[in-house]
């Protein structure tokens, strides 16, 4: 019977995926600070899979490495979709305001904060399940840090390209960051998934098909999302 655990190895195939979309989009002009910004969010978030993949597939080598598997993922998670607002500030307000010391400042406080919170506030358990393989119970402010945040993040950022592109006349340069927003907006919808995944695991039993359906659905959302992205920066902006 196909579940979860059958899965996990989606995750690599997923974060090789955004290491593709990250190196492309350097390639096409690694000078560009936008093209930085971006490509370090998508290699931040290949990372956050790369993690979480790790944090089922380690328990070999003891809990210690479980958990900091964990913790890894949990914090380049949420840099990765602070630095998409980044971007969203970037291409709506320009450089100036986006790459602000101030601006960098503020936001990466805040990225240590969220962090701190999703970190304490989660319970890992010290035995792998069969089914769902490492569980994780994360208290409410943990889900507040870890997706609700991370979601304002990306959503806010998607409403700041959407009204970028409306000043635009040129049609392509519109499209693109259309399909930018898009593609972050189908990436929203993954972590959401994801952040489902957690929840119903606790009420569901391990070999309910929901749980499938929910992790499955996470991952096609985020190869969408950066299939998007990939197209999104055929044109500068």
């Amino acid at each position: 019977m196909l579940a979860v655990a059958n899965l996990v190895w989606m995750k690599p195939i997923g974060a090789a995926f955004f290491f593709i979309v990250a190196l492309l989009v350097l390639r096409k002009d690694a000078r560009y600070s936008l093209n930085q910004l971006f490509a370090l969010s998508f290699l931040l978030f290949g990372a956050t899979q790369i993690f979480d993949f790790l944090k089922d597939v380690l328990w070999s080598y003891g809990y210690p490495a479980i958990v900091l598997s964990r913790n890894i993922s949990v914090v380049t998670g949420i840099v990765s979709t602070g630095l998409f607002l980044l971007v969203g500030i970037y291409v709506r307000y320009g450089a100036h305001q986006a790459l602000r010391r101030e601006i960098l400042i503020i936001n990466a406080i805040l990225w240590i904060v969220l962090s701190v919170i999703a970190i304490f506030d989660q319970s890992i358990s010290d035995t792998p399940d069969p089914v769902l393989l490492t569980r994780i119970y994360t208290g409410l402010f943990g889900m507040i840090a870890l997706f609700i945040m991370t979601s304002v993040f990306v959503i806010a950022s998607t409403i700041m390209l959407f009204s970028a592109s409306r000043d635009l006349t040129d049609p392509k340069k519109r499209r693109s960051i259309q399909l930018l927003a898009l593609g972050m907006l189908i990436l929203v919808i993954g972590a959401i998934a994801y952040g489902l995944e957690g929840i119903f695991s606790s009420i569901f039993s391990p070999l309910d098909p929901i749980l499938l359906y929910i992790t499955l659905t996470g991952l096609i959302a985020w190869l969408i999302g950066a299939i998007l992205c990939l197209l999104a920066f055929r044109h500068r902006f």
